[in-house]
């Protein structure tokens, strides 16, 4: 089968002093190799992609695009330039991420539960208001009138585990992941593949996913809603959700064509710890 291979690697700039320049490394990547065949493949594949990938792209906002940027400090040295907005940037693009994902891959419950829970936020907001409007007309404290209660606070998110099994979460570090699985309300069972993978090779950027695949493979971490490190079995729906400076979000949504438990080399040593 005519097939094609990718793989990424790269090189460290070393900084030294206390320069706000970070040095930043991509370690060995995985490389894939992707039939192209068509259907006569098929008996050999291990996955297939469920939906196009989906993409977003916020390079027309100034400080997410420049939230990751590669330039020289005060001593000449390159590196990799992290602005404090990037966390906000990640969280803004993984929100527009997730609504275009969303009504691809939730069933119907959880989209009609979801829009239910939109209606009651959008109603309690509308009688909030219309509380601090008669609050003001009777002269109120300001301050008071207008702080916010804990219903406006809550923002409503989709329970993405009804639509996937396994999950495969960019690790760009500790402040990723945790953002992450405090706006989705993910378990730490769903985040353990990721946290391993963080631990186990560090910040390997957007390679970092399939890493997550073979830890959830290989059955070394709780793997999946159920944390029971079980690998993969026939049917199980695997999202690879990565980030990318400019900024990005991508997602990919794959379907197990068979089980799928085998010890990569990668995760051997940690397997036996």
């Amino acid at each position: 089968a005519a097939c094609t291979g990718t793989a990424a690697a790269g090189a460290a700039h070393l900084v030294s002093g206390g320069s706000r320049v970070t040095a930043r490394a991509l370690l060995g990547a995985r490389s894939l190799f992707l039939p192209s065949r068509g259907p006569s493949d098929s008996a050999l594949a291990l996955y297939e992609l469920r939906h196009a990938v989906v993409r977003t792209n916020l390079a027309a906002d100034d400080k997410a695009y420049r939230c990751v940027w590669q330039g020289e400090d005060g001593d000449g040295n390159l590196g990799i330039r992290l602005e404090k907005n990037l966390m906000a940037a990640a969280g803004k693009a993984m929100s527009r991420n997730i609504t275009e994902l969303g009504p691809l891959v939730l069933p119907w419950s959880e989209q009609i539960r979801y829009l239910i829970s939109l209606v009651l936020l959008w109603n309690e907001k509308r009688r909030r208001r219309s509380q601090l409007k008669k609050k003001a007309a009777v002269g109120e404290d300001s301050a008071t009138a207008h702080a916010p209660t804990k219903e406006e606070k809550k923002v409503a998110v989709p329970d993405f585990t009804t639509a996937f099994r396994h999950f495969c979460i960019h690790c760009g570090g500790r402040g990723v992941l945790d953002e992450v699985e405090k706006q989705l309300k993910l378990s730490e069972g769903t985040m353990a593949a990721s946290r391993l993978t963080l631990k186990s090779f560090g910040n390997t950027s957007s390679s970092s996913v399939w890493y997550s695949l073979a830890c959830h493979e290989s059955g070394v971490a709780a793997s999946g809603p159920s944390g029971d490190g079980r690998g993969i079995r026939r049917g199980d729906v695997i999202w690879q959700l990565g980030f990318g400076s400019g900024f990005k979000a991508n997602s990919a949504v794959w379907v197990a064509r068979r089980d799928v438990r085998r010890l990569h080399s990668a995760w051997s040593e940690v397997a036996q710890q």
